[in-house]
């Protein structure tokens, strides 16, 4: 998991509901992955016109990725496109609840590794006001691919050749 992590990028919002997110992200990253999730948060503002500014927290991996029509159906409460896996259906429907309750969303994409790219977008709170994301201390969650890493630390990233390294954790 490799984690790049804007040092300006605060939540506006809960942290129990910013792990939870992150948290159902990271999960679905690495059970899909082959071997790679990179994460990548920052703080923009989306409108040039505007003075909001919002949170922006992609989640990549290398797996075999989703059809456009696949991704229309894995957001939707309790949906599963494939039973191999362990799980609920209900992560991605979660993570869609939350964001749409502080305003914010999500979005499925194809990824530039070649799987699928998550893009949760969230309000950004000031600078100095809130938790940083950088913070944010839990465990990721543990990668069920057979070539992606362990459960790994947060504040780390690894490679399935390499030991854990310093990086921003979420």
């Amino acid at each position: 998991i490799e984690v790049h992590c804007d040092e300006q990028a605060r939540f506006r919002g809960e942290r129990p509901d910013l792990e939870e997110m992150i948290g159902n992200l990271v999960d679905n990253a690495c059970k899909w992955a082959s071997s790679r999730v990179v994460i990548e948060v920052v703080r923009e503002r989306p409108d040039a016109a505007s003075e909001r500014q919002v949170v922006r927290i992609v989640v990549d991996d290398d797996g075999r990725g989703l059809s456009a029509s696949e991704r229309e159906q894995v957001a939707k409460r309790g949906q599963r496109l494939d039973e191999t896996k362990p799980g609920s259906g209900l992560g991605l429907s979660i993570v869609v609840e939350l964001a749409s309750l502080y305003g914010g969303g999500l979005t499925l994409h194809a990824a530039p590794l070649g799987g699928l790219r998550a893009a949760l977008v969230l309000p950004a709170a000031a600078p100095a006001s809130v938790m940083p994301l950088t913070a944010i201390d839990f465990a990721a969650p543990t990668c069920f691919s057979e070539n992606a890493p362990a459960a790994v630390p947060a504040g780390t990233t690894t490679s399935p050749s390499t030991t854990p390294t310093s990086a921003n954790a979420l």
